[in-house]
């Protein structure tokens, strides 16, 4: 879902650059995606047995002590949906940021917003099926509503999702413009935001994007194993009357465990290999130069 995509920086190219700058932006482009897509996958599959107990509180069921392979009941469904949907959102941004004018606000956010739509668009029904597959099985599958009376798979829930990457973006820089501003204060000269405090900022902001858009997360999932009847608000009023505030917030600690947790692995992997990619594609420059010199 949206709320676990990262908003990246990204490469940008326009028509104002020439042919080979445009291919060595859309190379990087594609290589910068399929990073992210690698690292989602390992990072899925790594704390898969987390998800499984996340998306069973989410549901509304029991999480209960399994061993072996229950526990990775649905990994490769999951795999499969993450680095589908990071490799369209890492993409998706880097085409909205050349498409988008420079020097205006907020251009971060609204790229990070059409990004995020994007992956919802190409990747919402393998959500779905990812999701039902990590609690397939389950006795209490039964209690669920049959397709015919459902009015959607958590689709409009996934939608408004969209706005945790902004509320993610604002929220980052909201507390790294305070974060400079004392410790420019303090030291009495311009200061660097430094990797750990970055680190520290870009959780809490994760945090708070989640926690804020945390009963949508809640809805969606509840339409996708089918235990729920009615759009997104009515799940959300049926979800109140049975449980309360209280109900809207099930297994919110797993999510924000899972969260930020997942997205630090996939950042490390992604980084890590966009360096090898980085020194691969240097050795092949050094390599065609030193063939030139030789020939000439």
């Amino acid at each position: 879902g949206n709320e676990g995509h990262v908003a990246p920086p990204g490469p940008h190219w326009d028509r104002t650059m020439g042919s080979a700058a445009t291919w060595q932006a859309l190379a990087t482009s594609l290589a910068s995606a399929t990073s992210a897509s690698c690292g989602a996958s390992c990072a899925c599959v790594l704390l898969h047995p987390l998800d499984v107990v996340k998306t069973k509180r989410q549901a509304g069921w029991v999480a209960k002590e399994e061993v072996g392979r229950k526990w990775w009941k649905g990994a490769a469904s999951k795999a499969t949906h993450a680095a589908c949907a990071q490799f369209v959102f890492f993409y998706a941004y880097a085409l909205a940021r050349s498409a988008s004018k420079e020097g205006w606000s907020g251009k971060d956010a609204a790229c990070a917003w059409t990004a995020a739509m994007a992956t919802v668009c190409a990747t919402h029904q393998l959500d779905t099926w990812a999701t039902r597959k990590q609690l397939q099985g389950e006795a209490e599958d039964k209690d669920g509503t049959e397709d015919g009376e459902r009015k959607d798979n958590g689709w409009t829930a996934a939608m408004v999702l969209t706005v945790n990457p902004v509320v993610q973006y604002v929220a980052y820089e909201a507390m790294r413009r305070k974060v400079m501003a004392w410790k420019t204060k303090r030291r009495g000269k311009e200061a660097v935001l430094g990797t750990q405090v970055a680190f520290a900022v870009g959780a809490a902001s994760k945090c708070i994007a989640t926690i804020t858009t945390y009963p949508l997360v809640r809805a969606k999932v509840l339409q996708q194993v089918k235990k729920a009847r009615g759009n997104m608000f009515q799940v959300l009023v049926d979800v109140y009357r049975k449980e309360g505030v209280a109900g809207w917030y099930r297994g919110l600690k797993e999510q924000l465990f899972k969260t930020v947790l997942q997205a630090a692995v996939m950042m490390a992997i992604k980084e890590r290999l966009d360096q090898m990619q980085h020194n691969l594609i240097q050795a092949l420059k050094m390599y065609r130069k030193t063939k030139r010199i030789i020939a000439d």
